[in-house]
């Protein structure tokens, strides 16, 4: 049934591809709405001066597409089977992107304003020198020797701004 007979008849629901709009809708949202809460999170800023910067995107920008794009074509979503092996396709990639930061192509990142790299950064704090993914406000100035504002653990930190600019 197309969208002009159901919207003629009142009829939605009746199948499972309403349903699973529905779901995936409010999943959607609920992360989207997730992310945005944890990006902001500013609480224990420290200063980290940037030692090295590598922007990885074209080196995963193949992989993500094909894995995500290519795993889908010829799912349907009216197919029980169907909708288990798409659910279960996105869980494995997203467990394997997960568990190897794999998130330079991340395009609610960048939709929100957010780009991620690989970085090296002293913590002036600690005096640790620390490496891993930096996921950093579209404005911050990343170049060697400057200084960042960041919040975050281990190999993943989040800046919103450069540690002069104030608020």
């Amino acid at each position: 049934m197309d969208i002009g007979e159901k919207l003629k008849h009142g009829r939605f629901f009746d199948e499972i591809n309403d349903w699973a709009i529905v779901v995936l809708a409010v999943l959607s949202l609920l992360s989207f709405i997730y992310l945005k809460i944890k990006l902001r999170n500013t609480k224990s800023e420290k200063c980290y001066i940037v030692q090295e910067i590598r922007d990885e995107t074209s080196n995963h920008y193949f992989s993500y597409i094909s894995v995500y794009l290519l795993s889908c074509i010829g799912l349907s979503l009216s197919n029980i089977v169907d909708v288990f092996v798409l659910v279960f396709l996105m869980a494995l990639v997203g467990y394997i992107y997960i568990t190897n930061d794999l998130i330079y192509l991340n395009p609610t990142l960048y939709m929100m304003g957010y780009r991620a790299c690989n970085a090296k950064l002293y913590a002036e704090a600690t005096e640790e020198t620390v490496e891993g993914v930096i996921v950093c406000k579209n404005g911050v100035d990343m170049g060697i020797g400057k200084k960042i504002g960041g919040t975050g653990k281990y190999s993943l930190i989040v800046s919103n701004r450069n540690w002069e600019t104030k608020y």
